[in-house]
C-alpha cells in the first residue's frame, strides 16, 4: 500500500450534483479544490444512478443554466415536453424543439398523468460526464480523484476536520486541506467525524410538522433503479425474471427522451429505502435489477413504447434519502407551506419550489401552496465543525422537507453556495439573484 498526501484549500468528497456545484464554483474563485469521486462518472445521481433529467422547479442558479446551455450546444442534452405516443394511456416527455429553459422552471400546479407536470431537461449521462471534466479542467485548480473511495477523517483541532483520507486501489491518499465538503449523499464524512445525524421519519412534537407521524419511524423515501430504452436490440433478459415477481411491480413511470432518441424510465417506487438500507444496497441492486424488467413488461403498452428494448441499467440504484445532518438550522415543513416570502432567513442560499414528494409505503405529493421556499446556509453548517459544510440531500433538513428540496439542480445550487463559503467569499445571493 502507498500512501500520498495531497495539501489543498478544499477537499470535496462526492461528485454528484453538489459535488460539482462545490468543486467548480471554489476553483473559480481561486482555490486549490481536490474533489473525491467513487464512482467512474462524475455527476452521482444524474450519471451513475440514470436519474439524467432535471426535473421542473425554480432555480436561480447561473451554474446551472450555464451548465444547460453548454450541453444543449453540444448535443449533450434537449428539453422535453408532455406528448402521448401512439395509442398511449399516458403521456412521455418527448423532445420540444420549441421549448426554452424557462419552460422547465415551472412545474404545473397538479400532477396530472396525462401533462407529466411540466418541462424536463434530458441529458446524457455520459456526455454530462465529460461536460463537468471539462468545465472543470478549465478552472486549472482542481484535481479529480475518481474511483477514489472515501475511508476515514481526522480531527486533531478543536472544531477542525484536518485531514480526508480516501483509496484508490492500493494508493492511500491524505488531504489535508483548510476547508471541507461532504456531498456524499448519505454524509459519510459527517458520520465519520461524529456529526449528530438524523434517519427516518421525524415524530411531530420535535419540529411540530402537521404532516409528520406521532412516533418516529426508520421510513425511508422509496428507492428506483433507472433504466433507459431504445428502438433497436436490448438487453438479453435475464432467465429468473418471475422469480422476483413478489415485491413491488409498477407500470407507472416518469419517462424522457434523452439525446440519441433514447428514453429515461423511472419508475417511481420499487422498493422502500427503508428495505433497501436493512439488506443492503447490493442486495438491493440484485433485487431490483430483475424486477426493472417485470415492470417494463407494463410500461412498455402503457406508455406507447411498444418497439422499445431495455438497452441500459443504472450501475447504481437511484437513492431519494439517507442520513441527516442536524446543522445550525434545520429547515422543516414550517418553511415549505410559508414560502420566500414568509420566511424570516438572512441567509436564504437557495429557492426551490419542489413538492413534497414521497415515494413508498405511504406515498403523497403537496405542491407549496406559497409559492417557491428558501433554503438557509445554515442548514449546510454543522454544530460540530467550523470547517465542515453539507452540500447533498444530507443536510440539515426534516425528513418532509429533504423529500422536496432533493432535485440535481436545488442540490447543484447548494453546494455553489458551500464553495463559495470554502474560499472566502460571501455564500448568500444579493436580492435581485432571486428573480423567478
Amino acid at each position: 500500500m502507498t500512501e500520498r498526501t495531497i495539501a489543498a484549500d478544499v477537499c470535496v468528497v462526492g461528485a454528484g450534483s453538489g459535488g460539482i456545484g462545490a468543486a467548480i464554483t471554489a476553483a473559480r474563485g481561486g482555490s486549490k479544490v481536490v474533489l473525491v469521486e467513487r464512482d467512474e462518472w462524475l455527476g452521482g445521481t444524474t450519471t451513475t444512478s440514470g436519474v439524467c433529467v432535471w426535473q421542473p422547479a425554480v432555480c436561480c442558479s447561473p451554474l446551472c443554466k450555464e451548465i444547460f446551455r453548454r450541453a444543449q450546444a453540444t448535443g449533450r442534452c434537449v428539453i422535453g415536453s408532455a406528448r402521448k405516443m401512439p395509442g398511449a394511456e399516458m403521456a412521455v416527455k418527448a423532445v420540444d424543439p420549441a421549448a426554452v429553459y424557462m419552460y422547465t422552471m415551472m412545474r404545473m400546479p397538479r400532477w396530472t398523468h396525462e401533462y407529466a407536470n411540466g418541462t424536463v431537461i434530458g441529458f446524457s449521462p455520459e456526455g454530462y460526464d465529460e461536460l463537468i471534466r471539462e468545465m472543470l479542467a478549465e478552472t486549472g485548480n482542481c484535481q479529480v480523484l475518481d474511483r477514489a473511495v472515501f475511508t476515514g477523517v481526522e480531527v486533531a483541532e478543536p472544531r477542525r476536520v484536518t485531514e480526508v483520507i480516501a483509496q484508490s486501489g492500493d494508493v492511500v491518499y491524505r488531504i489535508r486541506a483548510k476547508q471541507v465538503i461532504d456531498c456524499s449523499g448519505d454524509v459519510d464524512v459527517a458520520l465519520a467525524a461524529g456529526v449528530e445525524t438524523r434517519c427516518g421519519e421525524d415524530p411531530k412534537d420535535l419540529y411540530g410538522e402537521p404532516g409528520a407521524p406521532e412516533v418516529a419511524t426508520g421510513r425511508l423515501n422509496g428507492v428506483t433503479l433507472m433504466y433507459r430504452v431504445a428502438k433497436r436490440p436490448g438487453l438479453e433478459r435475464p432467465d429468473d425474471c418471475e422469480t422476483y415477481r413478489g415485491g413491488v411491480i409498477s407500470s407507472a413511470a416518469d419517462i424522457a427522451e434523452l439525446p440519441g432518441g433514447e428514453f429515461s424510465v423511472n419508475n417511481c417506487f420499487m422498493m422502500s429505502g427503508d428495505d433497501a438500507h436493512g439488506m443492503g444496497l447490493d442486495k438491493a441492486y440484485e433485487i431490483l435489477s430483475r424486477r426493472v424488467w417485470l415492470c417494463w413488461d407494463g410500461t412498455q403498452k402503457r406508455y406507447g413504447l411498444d418497439d422499445y428494448n431495455i438497452t441500459w441499467i443504472a450501475p447504481r440504484l437511484g437513492l431519494r434519502e439517507g442520513p441527516r445532518i442536524v446543522g445550525r438550522y434545520v429547515m422543516t415543513e414550517h418553511d415549505f407551506q410559508v414560502g420566500m416570502k414568509g420566511q424570516e432567513h438572512e441567509d436564504i442560499i437557495a429557492v426551490a419550489s419542489h413538492a413534497m414528494d414521497t415515494h413508498g409505503q405511504k406515498s403523497y405529493c403537496l405542491d407549496p401552496l406559497n409559492g417557491p421556499y428558501g433554503i438557509p446556509f445554515r442548514c449546510l453548517q454543522t454544530k460540530e465543525f467550523d470547517n465542515l459544510l453539507i452540500a447533498c440531500r444530507g443536510a440539515s433538513f426534516s425528513h418532509l422537507a429533504a423529500s422536496a428540496v432533493r432535485l440535481q439542480r436545488t442540490i447543484i445550487e447548494l453546494g455553489v453556495a458551500a464553495g463559495k463559503a470554502a474560499c472566502g467569499e460571501n455564500p448568500v445571493p444579493p436580492a435581485e439573484h432571486w428573480d423567478y
